[in-house]
């Protein structure tokens, strides 16, 4: 993930982590799924399992645990948003790509068709990584990496606690650099007060 932000963007999402945590009554360390979040955004969300119209050689295409094919994508109609999502696949990839999904829509990026004039995917791959950093801080910001880092016993136990992959939760601690902070934390604790 490109470390190239436009310039406030990382406090940006910062902020919107913590923001949406105060609408939704919950403390800044506190996990936040992405059906809670689209709940409080009045973004309907649809399983592709319950799309009865898709053909069954359809939705099993896409619907392949062991693929990258679909993960979740948003509807748009005017300021309408809607979310269809992947649920046949693990719960923590379904809380990564519907928050990813909502992330796009908090950004207010604009909606492409899917597919170029030439049949490949239609990606603006600075738009996406925005997605990616909003939405993975949305599901662990920095206080709640710190707050995992120190209090969890392994990295597993946290990510379970957040709803999110171990890697996902991996990336976050690297990108908030909880290692370094908690050293420091720790070392001014210890430190004697001086009078």
């Amino acid at each position: 993930m490109s470390s190239r932000f436009r310039r406030g963007f990382i406090k940006e999402a910062e902020e919107y982590a913590v923001e949406f945590r105060e609408e939704l009554g919950l403390p800044e360390i506190a996990p936040m799924t992405s059906l809670e979040l689209a709940r409080h955004l009045d973004i309907p969300l649809t399983k592709l399992s319950e799309l009865s119209d898709l053909d069954a050689g359809a939705v099993s295409l896409l619907s392949n645990a062991g693929s990258a094919a679909f993960s979740a994508t948003a509807l748009c109609d005017g300021s309408y948003r809607h979310i269809v999502f992947n649920d046949l696949v693990h719960s923590n990839r379904v809380n990564s790509s519907i928050m990813h999904e909502i992330a796009h829509v908090v950004l207010g990026h604009p909606p492409m068709p899917p597919l170029t004039e030439h049949g490949h995917r239609n990606v603006d791959k600075t738009l996406e990584q925005e997605a990616d950093h909003l939405a993975f801080t949305l599901l662990v910001p920095k206080r709640a990496a710190l707050h995992a880092f120190e209090n969890f016993g392994s990295l597993s136990d946290a990510a379970r606690h957040y709803g999110v992959s171990n890697s996902l939760l991996t990336l976050r601690y690297r990108l908030c650099d909880v290692a370094r902070w908690s050293t420091n934390r720790r070392r001014k604790l210890s430190q004697p007060i001086q009078q």
